[in-house]
């Protein structure tokens, strides 16, 4: 029943923040030693964003979230944060094995080399790079223009990396709608403003919090004929 309630959590992270659970999973010490005791980990939002291959903006988003559902606990340390892995016991760590929530893009806890620094970044940029051009693509479909992913769309759409393709399709689909035949708004259609991560996670939270539209009534008559 626990692990059928933790893999329903899990799951329902978001892409990104379920790395970055990966990635403690496979980093916490699992023997003890003088400074950290088992299912502990020092270390520090950049490099876990590295290590992770997400942004610092979602690993502060991560820790916030596992810290709310009682997953870890979290205190400074000389500039540096102790992440405790809570429940240790229950998860297995040892045992991980990839494909699973304790497995990690960088490997696994039973001892599989982790990925060179350099690689994860160039791993993030790519995934950074494809999440733009199709976030481009489809406001460009919708809109009829001919806008190209540069700089400074790289630059937002990288501190949105917990957020999929989909998402970004769904925030364009709701703004083209509600902006599109609004001459003052319209202008508004643009990655500048969409994708600025202020803007994109009020709107992705405006569609969660929408009302689902009701199933319209057939009012016909019916003369049984």
């Amino acid at each position: 029943m626990w692990r059928s309630t933790w893999s329903s959590y899990v799951n329902d992270l978001p892409p990104g923040q379920r790395w970055v659970l990966s990635t403690i999973f496979a980093e916490v010490r699992h023997e003890p030693d003088e400074d950290l005791q088992r299912g502990q980990m020092l270390t520090s939002v950049r490099r876990l964003a590295d290590t992770a291959n997400v942004s610092k903006g979602c690993v502060e988003r991560a820790l916030k979230n596992l810290k709310r559902h009682q997953t870890i606990a979290t205190e400074p340390r000389q500039g540096r944060t102790l992440i405790t892995l809570c429940h240790y016991e229950k998860f297995k760590v040892g045992d991980a094995t990839p494909g699973t929530v304790t497995g990690t893009q960088t490997g696994t806890a039973t001892g599989t080399p982790p990925t060179p620094p350099y690689k994860v970044r160039e791993q993030r940029t790519e995934k950074v790079r494809i999440l733009a051009e199709k976030a481009i693509a489809h406001l460009n479909q919708r809109m009829k223009t001919r806008k190209t992913v540069v700089p400074g769309v790289l630059k937002d759409v990288g501190d949105l990396d917990d957020y999929t393709a989909e998402d970004f399709e769904r925030v364009i689909d709701a703004k083209v709608k509600e902006w599109r035949g609004d001459p003052k708004m319209r202008k508004n259609l643009r990655p500048s403003t969409l994708f600025r991560p202020v803007n994109f996670r009020r709107y992705h939270s405006d569609l969660d919090a929408a009302p689902q539209p009701q199933e319209e009534l057939d009012l016909t008559p019916n003369f049984g004929f």
